[in-house]
């Protein structure tokens, strides 16, 4: 860690690193001493608020990881026969531990000058011990050419801050800059000048790209402002968020091609079904003969008439309907969750989060209770947890975890905080999978936790889609693979869905929902109940999809295990398995850490700070302050 402690980050260099460690470790081999250069470098990334030190960090990182790839596949070549083209004339190379001779028809052919020769042209080991090619004397490590030509190609950060930059390793460091940026309230000047000149070198020619490129405008944005905030999660998450109005007139300012911006406003989803046209129906009937001679609503009539209903739908000849008596039975839990006599006091609680979520609950118990699939099987299983609930409690996105896990190669987390997911107040699930995600305030809380929120539920059902989206479903199903969540705010709430569109994802607004507060606006109710049935209906249809891709790919794993496809494409034989796994396995958990950075970032997170507990309390995490 000295070196990297003594020397400025923009002069770091893999080779220099490993002359310092290697002065500092003379007993240990090279393996180890690559070991511990790259358990530094991983602490500095995860570690460091300092966005030069941590880019030069991965930077490094990256080329350690390339460089033991080309170097075993170098080693692989040492004694086996190989040919080069040298001047027209083609050479037998045969490469062993300490010998390097060339063979070739005319012994007058062969280039005087060794430095003529690509093959005899080998780069220092890491140790500075050169091969001697005319008395074949040994080196502690020996590599070909084209890893010397990889280690001279890799500038560092400054150097290639003129240059163009592809559009994966662009999005890695806005992302790392938005989490630092988050993490310490405002990037420094030095930090906002590189990702700026970054950006400056660098032509999207995706929505994810524009996106990416919106985020360093964001950067340089006064952060404390909430919708500056969400704006820049959204944005680094690559959500086009088409629900919260400020967010959505930035989009439009910021993708000013009109055709782009139609083709992103007009992309649809294919909503299923939602009522029976039969239930509707019925339904204003029940509205019309509970009406009194003032055309107003009361109880005791509503109540009779949803009973004739019943018993007309239960003495039918016809086969029952069983959303028909599902939406009766709704009819009376609403009718009766109002007192017989209107000027009747509200209760003193009707203000609390819970009050609103129970009255929901109750709909949605019945919605949900009867399916062509076994509950206790979890086909359908819809995870209805009540926010103060003591034995069990909120439940985790298991998808947002993953997502934090992958996250804290940016330094989000401290390393000892254990990384967790968001909670959330119901998590719809089945087959053991997290399908979608809903969340609920009371009527009275702040516009500001109101808009957290909703960012957090986007955020949350996008890092859900993403992981659904690895599984194998045939392309025709592929439409109906999208996310139906729910966001409320006392009685009033929204249904919402998240889609992909090209690299990106998409955030709009499906229909309103609202739970009646007063006996006049069950007459209001029945467009609420129709979406609520198409929002169960698209989770049956979204577990049918993915239950037939997971059968298949069980399936397809167990044939791949057991049974040999192709002969021609086994490559080695067991015991070369054997020991290749076992060298990988000494430096395992040296090189975790790179296998990261195969994953482009998903979503973003609010970094974790030393002081926030795993063990945080319910009205810590949901307060007004907290943030996600």
């Amino acid at each position: 860690m000295k070196y990297f402690q003594d020397t400025p980050a923009d002069q770091w260099t893999r080779r220099d690193a490993y002359q310092a460690y290697s002065t500092n470790n003379t007993q240990r081999t090279e393996r180890e001493i690559i070991g511990l250069i790259v358990k530094d470098l991983e602490a500095i990334v995860t570690k460091s608020q300092d966005l030069n030190e941590v880019e030069a960090a991965r930077t490094l990182l990256t080329q350690t990881k390339k460089y033991k790839k080309a170097k075993k596949n170098s080693e692989q070549q040492m004694t086996s026969t190989t040919t080069a083209t040298m001047g027209g004339t083609v050479y037998d190379a045969r490469f062993s531990d300490n010998t390097f001779n060339i063979t070739a028809p005319n012994n007058n052919n062969i280039p005087n000058n060794p430095s003529q020769n690509i093959l005899a042209s080998t780069i220092p080991a890491l140790n500075n011990n050169v091969l001697n090619e005319n008395t074949g004397t040994s080196s502690s490590s020996t590599c070909t050419e084209h890893i010397e030509k990889l280690s001279r190609s890799q500038a560092t950060p400054s150097s290639s801050l003129s240059s163009s930059i592809s559009p994966n390793a662009f999005r890695e460091r806005v992302f790392q800059a938005s989490v630092l940026a988050l993490k310490k309230g405002n990037l420094s000047l030095p930090e906002a000048y590189k990702i700026k000149m970054y950006a400056a070198n660098y032509f999207p020619t995706s929505v994810g790209g524009i996106l990416d490129k919106i985020t360093v405008d964001l950067l340089s944005s006064d952060l404390t402002e909430l919708n500056k905030t969400i704006a820049l999660k959204s944005c680094a998450s690559h959500i086009i968020d088409l629900l919260n109005p400020d967010l959505c007139k930035m989009m439009r300012r910021y993708i000013n091609d009109k055709e782009r911006w139609l083709s992103i406003c007009s992309s649809t989803i294919q909503l299923p079904t939602g009522l029976p046209s039969s239930c509707k129906e019925v339904f204003e009937q029940i509205i019309k003969d509970g009406r009194d001679e003032n055309s107003v609503l009361v109880k005791d009539l509503l109540d009779i008439a949803t009973l004739k209903a019943k018993l007309q739908a239960r003495t039918s000849k016809e086969k029952i309907n069983i959303e028909l008596l599902e939406l009766l039975d709704i009819m009376t839990a609403i009718i009766n969750n109002f007192p017989e006599h209107p000027q009747k006091k509200q209760n003193k609680n009707d203000n609390s989060e819970t009050y609103f979520y129970r009255r929901f609950a109750q709909i949605l118990d019945i919605v949900t209770r009867d399916t062509d699939l076994d509950l206790n099987d979890l086909s359908l299983d819809i995870l209805l947890i009540l926010s103060v609930a003591i034995d069990s409690g909120e439940q985790v996105c298991k998808a947002s975890t993953d997502i934090v896990k992958l996250n804290k190669r940016f330094g989000g987390n401290p390393n000892n905080i254990k990384p967790f997911g968001r909670k959330i107040d119901l998590i719809i699930a089945g087959q053991d999978i997290q399908l979608s995600t809903n969340e609920w305030k009371k009527h009275n809380v702040a516009t500001s936790t109101v808009v957290r929120q909703q960012s957090k539920n986007i955020r949350m059902n996008k890092a859900i889609l993403s992981s659904l989206k690895k599984y194998d479903v045939p392309l025709d199903q592929q439409k109906h693979i999208f996310s139906l969540g729910m966001d409320w705010k006392g009685n009033t709430g929204y249904l919402f869905t998240i889609s992909s569109y090209q690299d990106v994802y998409i955030a709009r607004r499906v229909g309103a929902l609202v739970i009646p507060n007063t006996i006049n606006d069950i007459a209001k109710i029945y467009g609420t109940l129709d979406l609520l049935y198409k929002w169960k209906h698209h989770h049956q249809r979204l577990i049918a999809i993915l239950s037939s891709a997971i059968a298949s790919g069980d399936n397809s794993s167990f044939l791949n295990e057991m049974v040999v496809k192709d002969p021609l494409e086994v490559e080695c034989s067991d015991e070369e398995n054997e020991v290749n796994s076992s060298q990988e396995d000494c430096n395992e958990s040296i090189y975790n850490q790179l296998d990261y950075e195969e994953e482009s970032p998903n979503v973003l997170f609010s970094p974790l700070s030393r002081k926030r507990r795993v063990s945080i309390r319910l009205d810590e995490e949901f307060s007004e302050g907290a943030s996600d």
